[in-house]
């Protein structure tokens, strides 16, 4: 008879065992699918924000250019400028002789 209770007793044990691994299993299948969602989730950001940095460096790009651009045309004016100053005292100059 006691060898019967110790039997039944370890078959509880081993029930209530294999019942947590059942649920530990579960929940780590469970933890595992949420971080894969949560990789594909972060991988799909990092793409939009590479993404974005591209545009981003290539509008940085176009803009250096076109201030290039504009800084060489104002200078340009400016010795256009001073060149048609230079031109209008010779001018003048020419006129009173």
């Amino acid at each position: 008879m006691r060898q019967q209770l110790c039997i039944q007793y370890c078959w509880k044990i081993c029930q209530a065992t294999t019942t947590t691994l059942f649920s530990l299993k579960y929940s780590l299948l469970t933890c595992k699918w949420v971080m894969l969602q949560e990789n594909t989730l972060l991988k799909e950001q990092l793409q939009c924000l590479v993404r974005d940095n591209h545009i981003l460096k290539r509008a940085v790009a176009i803009q250096h250019e076109r201030q290039v651009e504009h800084d060489n045309s104002s200078q340009e004016l400016q010795q256009l400028k001073q060149l048609m100053a230079q031109y209008q005292e010779q001018i003048r100059n020419l006129e009173v002789r």
